[in-house]
């Protein structure tokens, strides 16, 4: 017997027990526990599946950035640390979402890249403002590593140094 019969015949015990005093017939209840299986037990199960896979999807889509904090400097009031994305990502994706970041905060975060020997940079300002080095919209597609380096200094700013993704 497989997992989906035994789930049935599972289902369908407890249906009966649960409309044993109803005062129906065998037949009558088997063909309400069909009509119930099928039409209500079968869809609930199908949209607590797709529920599910959507939730994975939206977590997956979704671009988070979390910083383990490392060394002060006290004479430039600075921060340093490593910053971790949560996924590889596109720069695309990656400055968007610091964009949409930037734009609740105030100070402004500077993204250096260096490609090809290239080195690019994207200044986000308060409340979203965007200026980016002339060839940055070019690389727009590449995938970056998961980690790079931050640094914060006083009054918010922030730069952000991150590195294309290298396939080991």
């Amino acid at each position: 017997m497989g997992k989906q019969e035994t789930e049935k015949l599972e289902k369908k015990v407890e249906f009966l027990q649960n409309h044993l005093n109803s005062g129906k017939t065998p037949d009558e209840l088997e063909k309400e526990f069909e009509t119930w299986y099928e039409e209500d037990y079968k869809k609930r199960k199908y949209q607590e599946y797709i529920d599910g896979i959507t939730e994975a999807v939206e977590k997956e889509a979704k671009i988070t950035v979390n910083f383990s904090e490392g060394d002060y400097d006290q004479s430039a009031y600075t921060q340093y640390g490593t910053l971790h994305i949560n996924r590889i990502c596109t720069l695309e994706a990656f400055v968007n979402r610091m964009i949409l970041r930037q734009s609740a905060n105030s100070g402004s975060t500077t993204i250096w890249i260096k490609v090809n020997n290239k080195k690019l940079w994207c200044k986000i300002g308060f409340k979203g403002e965007c200026e980016k080095c002339e060839d940055f919209d070019s690389y727009g597609d590449i995938l970056i590593s998961q980690s790079g380096k931050y640094s914060n200094q006083i009054g918010n700013h922030e730069n952000f140094t991150i590195y294309p993704y290298l396939k080991s």
